[in-house]
């Protein structure tokens, strides 16, 4: 029997404590926690469409907020996932620990574990720490950012989860300018390639993740001004863009595709970008 992959979108509802979620810089303008409440359920509403316009699974789901975890709708950080298999992560941050409880209830609720060779489920445990924004799959090979978010003991544990599946582990320096892999570069489907941020930094990452892909591929690489306008979101034939970032040419270059800008700024105030708002789980059936 063929075995097909399903694929479930997963949010986290955005807390009313944002306000005191991580950042990096000192903001310029105090977070607009109603404002960043609404954009987050514009992009939960476009990306729930463009799953559902897909035909990619059963559905999504969203998850409620929780006010002592300012940062739990960054889901993205905590949880890792290609077909058949979910990887709980460890977010850094102290103040992140037990953002993933939810998700591992869930993960092990009566209606998945009904589901046949639904997932092979692991979770990362004590000193390993990694955030999922640091973690990006291009077929079989598990690209993870050497960054401040994520730890030698979780790279070791990614090179043991990767033998089990016959997948590649290679670490990629992320630097100072990106707080994740993801904020320097995404993969946005082979058709399309390779989107990284046009700084040293993206660079470096970009010739790193070239070296284990086809030749060809190199044709298929991007740059976008912003850094955190390499961050893009593909969801079926929909990709989702950073206002102001430059994709006229990828749309000339592919008209059978729907590029959508979103416009994520209170939560970039918080470092958060286009993919860390959802996460795909993908399943086999």
């Amino acid at each position: 029997m063929t075995r097909h992959s399903s694929t479930i979108f997963l949010f986290r509802r955005l807390s009313q404590s944002f306000a005191s979620a991580l950042q990096r810089s000192t903001l310029a303008q105090p977070i607009d926690v109603a404002k960043a409440m609404r954009q987050h359920a514009n992009y939960t509403r476009l990306v729930q469409h463009a799953a559902s316009s897909a035909s990619l699974g059963p559905g999504s789901v969203v998850f409620p907020d929780s006010p002592q975890h300012a940062d739990c709708c960054f889901i993205e950080d905590c949880l890792v996932s290609w077909p058949g298999v979910a990887v709980l992560t460890q977010p850094a941050a102290p103040s992140r620990s037990g953002e993933v409880n939810i998700l591992d209830q869930y993960l092990h609720s009566a209606w998945l574990q009904q589901q046949e060779n639904l997932l092979h489920v692991h979770r990362f445990r004590g000193h390993e720490r990694c955030d999922g924004g640091d973690v990006l799959r291009i077929k079989d090979t598990l690209f993870v950012g050497e960054s401040e978010r994520t730890n030698a003991a979780a790279h070791d544990r990614w090179r043991k989860i990767c033998s089990l599946y016959s997948m590649r582990h290679v670490p990629v320096p992320v630097g100072a300018s990106g707080l994740h892999l993801k904020s320097l570069a995404t993969w946005v489907g082979p058709d399309v390639g390779l989107a990284c941020a046009s700084n040293s930094d993206g660079l470096r990452a970009c010739k790193t993740i070239l070296q284990y892909l086809p030749s060809s591929a190199a044709a298929r690489v991007f740059f976008l001004d912003e850094q955190r306008a390499a961050n893009m979101l593909r969801v079926g034939k929909t990709i989702f863009y950073r206002p102001g970032a430059p994709v006229r040419q990828l749309q000339r270059h592919h008209p059978q595709l729907e590029f959508i800008d979103v416009d994520m700024s209170e939560l970039e105030k918080k470092d958060g970008a286009l993919t860390c708002c959802s996460v795909a789980l993908h399943y086999a059936k």
